[in-house]
Parts: structure tokens; sequence; C-alpha cells
């Protein structure tokens, strides 16, 4: 009979001791993003409200004074017109418009009643076009109410503020397309209004 021979026990290894768990670290709050400045308004933006603000107030004083029916945009013709009559192609160009468009507007004005073409003495083949007695009418008005909201903006704004913004905004129309601006003539304090030209008048 075989005899069973019994194998030596490995001896058993010690166990590791657990490492305690690490407690989880809270999450750091995100930081707010900074407040990003306000965007600056671009220059050509605020020039155009202030000509809409202008154009606004003028347009419901013309309206006012019984010419409903002109239109801002009519003063493409009513501030570049000669007294006497004017070419469609002078107007334009002083209007820095295509001569289509102030054609459109000068159309628009004659069947209003504003404006009549005659031929040019000096040439029969070409129209004069020339403000009727209702026309100048409107365009002395125009005029005065331009003088008129001018004057008010110096009395809110100053009268320095508003004689340097004249004198800047003239010394960049002036210039030739593409030609560097001159620098603007120094106005004295006070003079206001008083360097003031005709302007369109509506």
């Amino acid at each position: 009979m075989s005899t069973r021979v019994e194998q030596p026990t490995q001896p058993t290894q010690p166990t590791q001791p657990t490492q305690p768990r690490q407690a989880r670290q809270p999450r750091q709050a995100t930081r707010a993003a900074e407040p990003l400045a306000p965007a600056r308004v671009p220059m050509i933006r605020l020039l155009s409200y202030a000509y809409n603000d202008f154009s606004e107030e003028l347009h419901r004083r013309v309206a006012a004074a019984g010419f409903g029916d002109i239109r801002p945009g009519h003063g493409c013709v009513f501030g570049n017109i000669d007294p006497e009559g004017s070419r469609l192609t002078d107007m334009a160009e002083r209007a820095r418009m295509t001569k289509q468009s102030v054609g459109e507007v000068a159309s628009d004005l004659e069947r209003r009643g504003y404006l009549e073409r005659l031929p040019d003495p000096s040439d029969g083949r070409v129209k004069i076009i020339r403000l009727t007695e209702r026309g100048r009418e409107a365009q002395r008005i125009g005029r005065q109410l331009i003088e008129e909201i001018e004057r008010e903006w110096a009395e809110r704004y100053g009268e320095g503020e508003i004689a340097a913004l004249r004198a800047m905004l003239e010394a960049i129309t002036a210039r030739e397309p593409g030609q560097a601006s001159e620098p603007p003539p120094t106005i004295p304090a006070g003079r206001g209004a008083a360097t003031r030209s005709s302007a369109a008048a509506a």
C-alpha cells in the first residue's frame, strides 16, 4: 500500500497594509471671466447718428412750415443748385453723387412743382434745371431752419465745440478723394456759429 507524501506548505506572504484613501480635493471654482471693456463706437457710426438727428429734426420743421412733401433726399438738389439754375452734371458733381441719382431726385421735384427744366442759352442741346417760385421759397425756409438748428446745437453743446466740429468737417470735405487731410484752422473760443456757410436746404 502506497504512502501519500504530504507536500510542505509554502509560508504565507504577509499582507501589505492598505494605504488609507486620500480624500478627494474639492474642485476649485472656475474663475469668472474678466468683463470685457465696452467696444469703442466707430466714428462712422457716430457721424451717421449725428447726421440722422440733424436731418430728422430739419425734416420735421420743414414739414411744419408747409412743405410736407419734401424729403431729406431732396437736399442734393436744393443744396447744390445755383440761383439762376444749374446743369444736372454740375449738381451731381457738387453733391458727389451719380448723374442718374440726382436726375431722379430732380424729376421727382419737378413733378411736385419745385423745379422746371429750360433750354441752356449757351447750348440748346442741354437743359438747365431751375427752381420755381415755390422751390425758391422752400430753399429759403430750409436754409433758415438749418441755421436755426445749428445755433441750437451751439447753445446745447458749446459754441467753441460746434465751431471746432464745423472747421474739422470743412477741412475733411474740402480735400480731394484720397488726398491727405490738412490740419484744420484754429478756431478761437466763442466764435460759435459765426463761421457757418450755406448748407443744403433739405
